[in-house]
């Protein structure tokens, strides 16, 4: 966003710094820094927004392949190793964060 407006800022204080009053040019830069600041946060919480995304529909994937191989399975010694194999890919996921 602050990046969008950067050029047109630094026309404007350059062309009028003579109707500055003393500390305000300075003020304008902390302000501007700030803004560029918190643009580089919202960056990077979209980008982990879109890893946790990312994460969620893997688990997704496994929930349903595994959902999907135990309403096939016809014995619970078959069903509890899915059960374990879900815990265990559910637990991988977690820890690549």
């Amino acid at each position: 966003m602050a990046y969008e407006y950067e050029h047109d800022i630094e026309n404007a204080l350059i062309d009028s710094p003579a109707h500055l009053e003393d500390g305000t040019f300075d003020e304008l830069k902390e302000v501007y820094q700030k803004a560029r600041l918190l643009d580089d946060i919202v960056i990077t919480t979209k980008k982990r927004l879109s890893d946790q995304e990312r994460k969620a529909k893997a688990f997704d994937k496994v929930r349903s392949f595994i959902t999907k191989r135990l309403k096939e399975e016809e014995n619970t010694d078959e069903y509890d190793y899915g059960e374990r194999f879900m815990c265990e890919e559910i637990k991988r996921l977690w820890e690549d964060e």
